[in-house]
């Protein structure tokens, strides 16, 4: 059956009284919108706040629940209408009641139990993610400790062993050069020996042979 005429809704969108089918309910304004109070007052925040006010006001300017219960006709024009609908497609006097709305109610809502509940949980939540990020630091500090004394021993270690090498090393070249000098004297003390054998050896010579000279002139043959 045909409706009346239309008629202007209270923002200024033309709305049809024609019986129109059920559709689905717009989602009010949640109690609880913002997961995090300190987003509740933000512009973003205010202004979804805001077109859900707009939006549940068209929905009840467009024949209330029970007329979209009283028929199975559908009636896009008045749902594309609502969808459509944003705060930047109405008048700027309307947009603002609708943001002081937004803001009352989302200033109400932070004093409530649920909001100080929910502060309270994400202070508590901020505070053992602090605990698990302290812990983790501590942890890898430990860790950063432990590998730093590591090389350090390590380094103590190469070092001990660098000077024993020297050392080993001095110890050899001393031994070395002792075992030299050692064999350097003990070639002169042969060689000195020696020199005397012979030298020895010469005088004696020297003296059976001046003997036996002396001997032939002092008996000259007959």
């Amino acid at each position: 059956q045909p409706g009346g005429p239309a008629s202007a809704g209270p923002l200024g969108v033309s709305t049809s009284t024609e019986p129109t089918a059920k559709k689905p309910r717009v989602p009010l304004c949640p109690r609880v919108p913002a997961l995090d109070v300190r987003t509740a007052l933000t512009e973003h925040a205010l202004a979804k706040r805001a077109q859900r006010h707009l939006l549940r006001a068209v929905a009840g300017s467009n024949g209330g629940e029970e007329s979209r219960r009283a028929t199975s006709v559908p009636s896009g024009h008045a749902r594309n209408a609502e969808a459509q609908l944003t705060l930047h497609g109405i008048s700027e006097s309307a947009r603002d009641e609708f943001l002081r709305q937004a803001r009352l109610e989302a200033e109400s809502w932070l004093k409530s139990d649920a909001a100080k509940a929910l502060e309270q949980a994400r202070r508590k939540a901020v505070q053992e993610q602090l605990q698990e990020w302290y812990m983790a630091r501590d942890v890898a500090q430990a860790a950063k400790d432990e590998q730093e004394q590591a090389l350090q021993k390590q380094r103590a270690e190469a070092e001990e062993h660098a000077r024993q090498q020297w050392r080993k090393r001095g110890e050899d070249l001393r031994r070395k050069v002792s075992e030299w000098r050692t064999s350097q004297d003990e070639q002169r003390v042969r060689a000195a020996c020696e020199s005397r054998k012979s030298t020895g050896r010469e005088v004696q010579q020297r003296t059976v042979l001046t003997a036996r000279g002396t001997r032939g002139l002092a008996h000259p043959p007959l």
